[in-house]
């Protein structure tokens, strides 16, 4: 029968850190440890993480139009000005921010019309320390975004690659080690781990980035 700090342990290492182990680690634990994870598997919803990150995205891009050099703000039915939409994204059931940042970044987006509004929801989520959900959020939208991809190409798995080393070096705003963490602490039979093997490789061989090597 496992103490009671122990279950508590374990608890608070999933909500900082969701994972899971593979059936033949979990034939190793001790039994209430492999017993735990099997009464708390980790919740993967990846069949709406793309429609809800979409939303999100067309929720703060259509508030800009940009024609030729110019850009003007209009109101949208979902977000009238810049305020509701950091309050929209600073929402505690909404976790999609990174993804968005990351949808931005990858389609070439210029961050400057955005990087105020982001500057805002960050400072909201810095002050509820939501920051784990947010990370696993991401890695659930990774893993989704190139395992359904037809033609993993070179080009497009750097591009994916750049563009996270991007938030985490340039922009400084996910913690690198941690969303590992959260895309390498997954079974070793699950059928996504080959595409975070290979996403890593294109990560630490990223020119934008070359200072993760060090």
């Amino acid at each position: 029968m496992p103490v009671p700090w122990c279950t508590d342990f374990l608890t608070h290492i999933m909500q900082i850190t969701p994972h899971a182990w593979s059936a033949s680690t979990l034939e190793a634990m001790p039994t209430f440890m492999a017993e735990w994870y099997h009464a708390h598997p980790i919740n993967d919803a990846y069949r709406d993480i793309r429609a809800r990150v979409d939303d999100d995205y067309k929720k703060l891009t259509s508030r800009i139009l940009f024609y030729f050099d110019l850009f003007v703000y209009i109101d949208s039915a979902s977000c009238a000005n810049e305020q509701e939409i950091v309050k929209h994204f600073s929402q505690p059931n909404n976790t999609t921010c990174f993804c968005v940042f990351l949808k931005l970044t990858i389609e070439d987006r210029p961050l400057r019309f955005y990087i105020n509004t982001f500057y805002e929801i960050f400072k909201n989520l810095l002050i509820r320390s939501m920051n784990a959900h947010y990370h696993h959020t991401l890695a659930k939208y990774i893993l989704r975004e190139i395992t359904l991809q037809q033609n993993h190409s070179q080009t497009f798995m750097q591009k994916y690659a750049d563009a996270v080393v991007l938030m985490a070096t340039r922009y400084n705003i996910i913690q690198f080690d941690r969303l590992l963490l959260i895309l390498f602490l997954r079974p070793l039979d699950e059928s996504k781990t080959p595409y975070v093997l290979i996403l890593f490789y294109f990560m630490i061989n990223s020119n934008v980035g070359f200072f993760l090597k060090c």
